[in-house]
């Protein structure tokens, strides 16, 4: 489970510019800041090529196995960023298939027409 304090979408916002990465947005209305040391999934990094993705309750964010994970295997899982500033965003996930940025699957396409 992706743990922490429950928090408006304007705190959430007001706390990411403050250089707080921890922000995981539940829903429309409210974020989970991730950021206590008690929270082990804030640690999971993001992946083009994922082992593991994000399912949302209206409580909770857990992060799920898509697959059988070796032991020793680093979990990750897509962050889901939009094409807004993806440029600012560059990924270095190492996957075969990395697009290059911590965007959503859905954008891949996108970005490589305004690459070429």
């Amino acid at each position: 489970q992706y743990m922490g304090l429950k928090i408006s979408k304007a705190e959430g916002a007001r706390r990411a510019a403050a250089g707080n990465a921890y922000i995981f947005e539940l829903n429309e209305r409210y974020d989970i800041d991730g950021k206590s040391l008690s929270n082990i999934a804030r640690y999971i990094n993001h992946s083009c090529d994922p082992n593991c993705e994000v399912d949302t309750t209206t409580e909770t964010i857990w992060i799920v196995a898509i697959r059988r994970i070796k032991a020793g295997e680093e979990l990750g899982y897509n962050y889901g960023y939009d094409i807004k500033n993806y440029s600012e965003f560059p990924c270095r996930c190492g996957a075969h298939n990395c697009c290059g940025y911590i965007l959503d699957r859905q954008y891949w396409d996108l970005i490589q027409l305004q690459q070429e």
